[in-house]
């Protein structure tokens, strides 16, 4: 169920990135705009102990290599389409969730 869930997320987010910068629908482009901040936001809350806890206690849904391949491919999406600064910021979240992640496993 978990997978099913990410698939789902990922997939709806792809769509808006696509839509959004390729199709030009600026709704589109406003969802992934707010959603791709929206993780930036979050993922600095990652290294947090409730979070580390979270993380430890439910594992990972899906393998880090898909996951680090999606997240490799928005931060293409994003600079090859002109918005580099979310882009590189996006970059940087995927460095702290994969940290994240890897102090989870560690622990």
């Amino acid at each position: 169920m978990r997978q099913i869930r990410w698939l789902l997320i990922n997939a709806i987010f792809a769509g808006t990135i696509y839509m959004g910068f390729v199709e030009n629908h600026q709704g589109a482009y406003n969802i992934a705009m707010f959603f791709t901040w929206l993780t930036i936001v979050i993922s600095f809350f990652m290294l947090s102990d409730p979070v580390m806890e979270k993380l430890k206690e439910n594992g990972r849904s899906m393998p880090a290599w898909i996951n680090v391949t999606c997240d490799v491919g928005v931060t293409i999406a994003l600079v090859w389409f002109g918005a580099w600064i979310t882009g590189a910021f996006y970059l940087l979240s995927v460095v702290i969730q994969e940290g994240a992640w890897q102090k989870a496993a560690d622990a």
